[in-house]
């Protein structure tokens, strides 16, 4: 019995603390364990923007790299922004097969395009999924 209790105990401290280790920020902090759940679930993460500008070159090493976050990122449902590409990097990331999917990676020009278009992509997330 106090295994179990325990346990339980340990299973709810380590939930409630996910908005630490994943860096969330809940709009609300819910008095009830479900609700709680529920906020960190709104707050995860929809859009990265990944500037790349800084990145004069990228050997396999870092296309690897890349596309194991984008993989990641892709099966979280996480649409990626990638701007400020030099033109090594995008004709190492062209040549490799990396290319726009709709909702998943999407090229950017600017950041202020990848902005705007983060903003859009929030803005209309369907109902069902923000709550």
């Amino acid at each position: 019995m106090t295994t179990g209790f325990t346990a339980g105990i340990g299973t709810v401290i380590g939930v409630l603390q996910l908005k630490d280790l994943l860096g969330l920020a809940p709009t609300r902090s819910p008095d009830h364990f479900a609700e709680r759940v529920h906020a960190l679930w709104l707050a995860r993460m929809r859009v990265l923007i990944l500037n790349l500008s800084a990145v004069p070159a990228m050997d396999i090493t870092g296309l690897v790299a890349l596309e194991s976050a984008l993989l990641r990122l892709r099966q979280q449902g996480v649409l990626t922004l990638i701007t400020g590409l030099r033109p090594q990097p995008e004709s190492v990331l062209r040549k490799a097969g990396v290319q726009e999917e709709r909702g998943r990676v999407q090229f950017c020009a600017t950041l202020d395009e990848a902005a705007h278009a983060a903003a859009a992509h929030v803005s209309s997330a369907s109902p069902a999924l923000t709550g």
